[in-house]
């Protein structure tokens, strides 16, 4: 059995839309073998509302995250506690799922943790995740939360000091745990890119460099420094973030 684990919020008046299209998405899984629990941390009661409403036949669960804390990690993470399987699979509330063997693939890898390919709405282009070891550096070639899948551990969370850096930082730790991800290759969701995504609500530049100095202090292993040094001295690294 599988935990889907959605953290939503109103998104710009569009959280509903977007969620109905995840949720949708997911009911023709040939595989049933899943539930679906929704985190809530909007000030008002319209998702609730909305899924009361709603007539999914599959098993879905709310909860309103009263923890008072707002974003992505503490939000999914809520989601995650809530969870009663073994194995979780995050998906973002904007995203939404096209292929109907993705939980029945899921199962049958039997692994701990993997990736699924993906494309972004705004090209046709399908992206195969990858590992790479510079991965606590921002270097993402996983994708998106929506992209894996993970066994629960009682540690395993997001780190909520971090937004921008909260997936790359989570697969590392993954990686630290089960080794590499186990990887479905194929279209598995797309992820849809748009002006009201976190990615392009924040100062990038400013938060990926108060995020990596944050990774700096919290893992001092002599690898990650070498990488630190190694990659902020490349010249395409300072015209990327523009640091000098």
């Amino acid at each position: 059995m599988i935990s889907i684990c959605i953290p939503v919020y109103n998104m710009q008046n569009r959280g509903i839309e977007f969620l109905k299209q995840a949720l949708d998405s997911l009911q023709t899984q040939t595989c049933r073998d899943f539930e679906v629990v929704i985190s809530d941390d909007s000030e008002d009661n319209l998702i609730e509302e909305f899924i009361k409403d709603a007539a999914y036949v599959m098993d879905v669960r709310y909860v309103k995250n009263l923890s008072g804390k707002k974003g992505s990690s503490d939000n999914l993470n809520n989601a995650v506690r809530q969870a009663r399987y073994e194995i979780i699979k995050p998906i973002f509330q904007d995203d939404w799922i096209v292929n109907n063997c993705m939980i029945e693939n899921i199962i049958d890898s039997g692994s701990a943790w993997g990736a699924l390919g993906y494309k972004n709405s705004n090209n046709e282009t399908t992206y195969v995740p990858k590992w790479n070891n510079r991965m606590l550096l921002g270097i993402n070639t996983i994708g998106a939360p929506t992209g894996i899948w993970f066994k629960k551990t009682d540690d395993l969370f997001f780190d909520e000091n971090l937004s921008w850096l909260m997936d790359c930082e989570f697969y590392y730790r993954l990686y630290t745990v089960y080794g590499k991800p186990f990887i479905l290759n194929g279209l598995y969701y797309v992820s849809r890119i748009w002006d009201g995504a976190v990615s392009y609500t924040i100062n990038r530049k400013v938060v990926h460099k108060k995020e990596l100095s944050y990774l700096r202090q919290k893992y001092k292993q002599p690898l990650t420094l070498f990488l630190w040094r190694f990659y902020s001295l490349t010249s395409k690294y300072k015209r990327k973030l523009s640091f000098s």
